[in-house]
């Protein structure tokens, strides 16, 4: 098949997303407004870049659906695939091109900027011209299908590791030699990046009363980016050093996919307490590699994360929650090793990466047989 995707370049979602259907040897489009960081993880791949300021967006948009519509013509695939709804759904729908699926993925269709009005309408306009609505959480699958009327099909897709790839070899002792790490040091990895969404606050201001009972620790934070929320960081930045934190933390910038999992097997535990999340890949990833976590108690998560089973939740804003959850993981080995064999069991249950991508290539198939049928009619 002709698969095409209007999705973020340089997005962890849109490379891996790429790389399974290009391994199973499907012909990969990709319409983006990034410029690729790393050609590597494009070969063999068309990809059309379309330069524009998102903040010009809606100035421009005729203009850019204009060369969707065209770029779309001249490949004539045989799905189109939109990656977030904002502004790749919108695009892919106003194409007017079938099959089209859209993938949800977190906070672009549960944030804030989501319930303006004109983003209401814009996304009911989107969910309903898709043929298959993919996304990570229950939750967002209810919400779905009360605006489509259940009349569009939805997939649950959870972004796990490829349990077969996902492994932590490297050299431990020079990673912690670089990170100035200690032997026996408690390491509490926060994945997640430097965002207002993911609460770094929160956990920056729980290290002061953890380090009142556990001195030897360090919480590692993989930023992502720093100059992509350089002013966000830098009042980060400034809170650690009004805390009198900074020898408890480590903060490191964007890690290549291929050696997270030698972060994870340094960490002790894993933190995501996001204001607004889907099921996130480093829920699965920490899993997988038998690392309990804390996250925040979002309905989001229903049906999936239980509170003292797989995970700890907090409130993703009460530092005395996070500081509290920490130290009980670290003093009560019972619990601990009780939430690192269930969320052992979860991410066997519904993280099967090969499985997942074998079921959705079977629905691409049958949206593409779908239109050739009504295409002989």
């Amino acid at each position: 098949m002709k698969i095409c995707y209007i999705a973020p370049t340089n997005s962890i979602h849109t490379k891996r997303f790429i790389s399974f259907f290009k391994n199973r040897g499907h012909n990969i489009y990709l319409i983006s407004f990034e410029k690729v960081i790393n050609s590597n993880d494009f070969k063999d791949i068309i990809i059309y870049y379309i330069p524009i300021k998102f903040k010009k967006l809606g100035v421009l948009y005729f203009r850019i659906l204009f060369k969707i519509k065209k770029i779309l013509k001249e490949i004539n695939p045989d799905i189109l695939h939109s990656h977030y709804l904002i502004p790749y759904g919108w695009l892919g729908a106003f194409s007017g091109f079938k099959p089209f699926v859209i993938s949800i993925w977190g906070s672009d269709f549960l944030s804030k900027k989501a319930k303006f009005f004109i983003y209401k309408i814009l996304n009911k306009f989107t969910l309903k011209k898709a043929d298959l609505i993919v996304t990570d959480s229950n939750y967002v699958i209810s919400i779905c299908n009360k605006i489509t009327n259940f009349k569009v099909k939805t997939f649950l897709f959870f972004f796990s590791p490829d349990f077969d790839k996902f492994d932590s070899k490297g050299n431990l002792n020079l990673l912690m030699k670089n990170l100035n790490i200690s032997k026996g040091t408690k390491v509490i990895l926060c994945p997640r990046g430097f965002s207002p969404v993911y609460n770094n606050e929160t956990i920056l201001k729980s290290i002061p009363e953890i380090v009142k009972k556990f001195d030897n620790i360090v919480f590692l934070f993989i930023i992502k980016s720093f100059e992509k929320n350089k002013k966000f960081s830098k009042k980060l930045v400034k809170l650690i050093n009004k805390l009198k934190i900074e020898n408890y933390v480590r903060i490191i910038d964007e890690v290549e996919y291929g050696k997270m999992p030698l972060y994870y097997k340094l960490s002790d535990i894993v933190i995501s307490i996001p204001k607004t999340d889907t099921l996130a890949a480093t829920i699965f990833e920490a899993m997988t590699m038998g690392k309990p976590l804390i996250l925040s108690n979002l309905i989001y998560y229903s049906g999936i994360i239980e509170n003292e089973k797989n995970a700890l939740t907090v409130d993703c804003k009460n530092s005395d929650e996070v500081a509290r959850a920490v130290i009980s993981l670290l003093e009560n080995k019972t619990l601990y090793k009780k939430i690192k064999y269930n969320g052992i069991i979860t991410v066997k249950k519904y993280g099967d990466l090969k499985n997942n991508i074998f079921k959705l290539e079977e629905i691409y198939k049958s949206l593409y047989n779908k239109k050739e049928h009504k295409n002989e009619v």
